[in-house]
């Protein structure tokens, strides 16, 4: 199914009325009321073959793009809910060492094994630890156009090198 990426809450009564949840973190999505009843059961792999971040140098701001082994599609750990409006959000964490440079955060990404256990009904708390280490992925990334900065720039310009 095709979900808004941004997860509306199901205690939100007005789709609109705050801006929708695009990540959640993985060391406290058990705890969180909006997470938590979602964790066990609204599991869900949001498909990619690349992200952006924002890297801070100095006073400037410029984006990057990542990707993961030769730019094969990977899937990211997300949650989903259909409560408020069909959406969901993607699992973040600790950097890998390669990526602090970029970002202090990175978005959980899955091997084609944690895929399946992450759609599995396991509790969360028993997969947990079974999820992929990140320090063994070899990402790579360039500048790219500020472009991406607006969702209407929907175009392969947005991943194009910019030197």
């Amino acid at each position: 199914s095709y979900m808004r990426w941004g997860l509306v809450p199901a205690w939100q009564k007005q789709p609109q009325s705050r801006p929708p949840l695009i990540n959640a973190r993985l060391e406290t999505i058990s705890d969180k009321p909006t997470f938590r009843r979602l964790v066990n059961n609204r599991r869900c792999l949001i498909i990619a073959d690349g992200f952006f971040e924002w890297v801070q140098k100095d006073s400037a701001k410029y984006p990057v793009y990542i990707t993961l082994d030769q730019g094969k599609p990977f899937a990211f750990a997300g949650l989903w809910d259909n409560e408020a409006s069909p959406s969901c959000t993607i699992i973040t964490q600790d950097a890998s060492s390669s990526l602090k440079p970029v970002h202090h955060r990175m978005p959980l990404i899955l091997t084609p094994d944690s895929e399946r256990l992450w759609l599995s009904f396991a509790p969360f708390a028993e997969l947990r630890n079974l999820l992929p280490d990140q320090e063994k992925r070899l990402f790579t990334y360039h500048r790219v156009s500020t472009l991406v900065n607006s969702p209407k720039n929907n175009e392969a310009a947005c991943i194009l090198p910019d030197d």
